[in-house]
């Protein structure tokens, strides 16, 4: 058999100005994605007895599912996530009720989609900020149909029905700084990648609307949520021996070490019932946390994580009279930065 050389193919040395605008209106729609998707809340999970806090804690496990189905990237100006959030907790034996089954009691449902917007006239490469903005629906209910309220007029937590649904717009700023070389500065990446921080913020404001009748008055229908974070991402070069023992580097790669991210939120309804003098108070209406998350050299989607905050409402479903300062560490999951999850190494 005779192979024949294939037909030379032409280039061209230069591109029209429509090009050149395409190529730069795709890149702008690509940075979109990746920041609605570094800027995602993370998933996590705490091993037995390392989530702490609550009434009914240490939990046998304890999690909190979101895993992001994203749509978008170059061809499309907006970012859409879909999100079948999940939240668990396992209780320890409860003899005194007669529960020994380990139950997973009332799961949180929480299904909902996001789409994400930008501006290529705020976004200009001398921009000192990045900005973008966000709109939300989600869904919460804990899938239970027993009485809501118990005859003492509490909250019934055991199989009491929870549901309502909200509405969340949000904007986004955030600025990349304190660019270098990383360790070795004798050494400069061909691609341009570079060792900086990322620092983003996020205010948004959360309605919720068709909630349970016996929800209404004493579950937050309004909240403000403002998040701040700080990202460490981090420049890496592997070395390469040969056999004649010359010293070679591979393209430069950028992996995200570290995260810390402060999260608030305030319940802005004008009245809320007051059973026992606190769910009118401030302490009632501000869940507050912090999160740090470190993310394991082998993996581009898990980290390790501690949290500690305080809860004025518990985010678990039919939980939400408790109030409490928690602490807890695990695992965290999510799209932490990368330069391609496909083809560079874990580390």
């Amino acid at each position: 058999m005779v192979y024949l050389p294939a037909p030379a193919q032409k280039f061209r040395v230069g591109i029209t100005a429509e090009e050149s605008e395409l190529v730069v209106r795709r890149a702008a729609n690509a940075e979109l994605l990746t920041r609605s998707l570094n800027y995602a809340d993370l998933s996590y999970a705490c091993p037995p007895f390392l989530d702490l806090g609550a009434p009914k804690a240490p939990y046998i496990l304890s999690a909190d599912v979101i895993p992001q189905f994203a749509i978008g990237g170059k061809w499309l100006p907006v970012a859409i996530h879909l999100t079948p959030r999940f939240k668990a907790r396992i209780f320890r034996n409860n003899e005194l009720i007669g529960d020994s089954s380990l139950p997973v009691r009332t799961p949180s449902y929480m299904p909902g989609a996001t789409i994400y917007f930008k501006s290529d006239k705020l976004n200009k490469p001398d921009a000192y900020l990045y900005k973008f903005a966000s709109l939300s629906l989600f869904h919460h209910s804990n899938g239970q149909d027993g009485n809501s309220l118990r005859p003492d007029g509490t909250y019934n937590q055991y199989d009491g029905s929870f549901s309502t649904n909200y509405l969340e717009g949000a904007v986004y700023v955030s600025r990349k700084f304190g660019y270098s070389d990383g360790n070795d500065v004798n050494f400069t990446c061909d691609n341009g990648a570079k060792t900086h921080y990322d620092a983003y913020g996020r205010l948004g404001f959360e309605k919720h609307f068709s909630s349970d009748p016996n929800m209404v008055g004493r579950y937050g229908q309004n909240r403000l949520n403002v998040r701040a974070g700080l990202i460490r991402n981090k420049v890496y070069r592997d070395k390469l021996i040969t056999s004649q023992k010359d010293t070679l580097y591979s393209e430069c790669y950028t992996r995200e070490r570290y995260r810390a991210v402060l999260t608030t939120s305030f319940i802005t309804d004008s009245n809320l019932p007051d059973l026992g003098g606190k769910m009118n108070s401030w302490k009632r209406r501000v869940n507050a946390e912090l999160m740090i998350a470190r993310r394991l050299p082998v993996s581009a989607n898990v980290a390790i994580q501690a949290s500690a905050g305080y809860y004025g409402s518990d985010p678990y479903n039919a939980y939400f009279e408790d109030s409490y300062f928690f602490i807890r560490a695990g695992l965290a999951f999510g799209f932490f930065t990368a330069t391609d999850y496909r083809d560079t190494p874990t580390r």
